[in-house]
């Protein structure tokens, strides 16, 4: 069998996140503060607890599929958990979701060994990343930070 292509997986692969899980707290309380500027009334201990309630009620419920839902799916139904009646679109999910990738951000470094093993399997296969990452749109301002940015990658 011959290899045509070799698949990436984007984070703990080709992008790795710096203290494991030590970005998750203060992502999300730059979350929660977004919302608090937005004019949700709710401590961050409250707010944290909900949060984790429906990301795991999430998890669970998608851990047949694998097919994972955006990013903002947990912070609207938070919100709406917390007795505030915002739509998915509404800007209020989309701002807090921005603010958490803020902080993310900082979290995020590229791995050199998986940078060379992109550069020398290069123009000899077709390369592609794969990933059920809840952030489409973070993952591809990563890409481009990274200089790792592809030529097609859904939304």
């Amino acid at each position: 069998m011959k290899v045509e292509a070799v698949l990436f997986d984007l984070f703990d692969t080709l992008l790795l996140i710096k203290g494991g899980d030590a970005f998750y707290i203060p992502s999300l309380e730059r979350l929660h503060g977004s919302l608090v500027k937005n004019g949700v009334n709710v401590t961050f201990e409250e707010f944290k607890r909900v949060y984790f309630e429906v990301r795991d009620s999430i998890y669970a419920e998608t851990s047949k599929s694998l097919e994972e839902p955006h990013f903002k799916v947990r912070v609207w139904k938070t919100l709406k958990k917390l007795g505030y009646n915002y739509e998915l679109s509404d800007s209020i999910v989309s701002e807090a979701t921005e603010a958490f990738c803020e902080e993310f951000a900082h979290y995020i470094i590229p791995d050199e060994k998986a940078i060379y093993a992109l550069e020398k399997l290069y123009g000899k296969y077709k390369l592609g990343i794969v990933s059920n990452f809840a952030l489409p749109g973070f993952a591809r301002k990563m890409l481009e930070k990274f200089q790792l940015k592809t030529t097609s990658m859904p939304s």
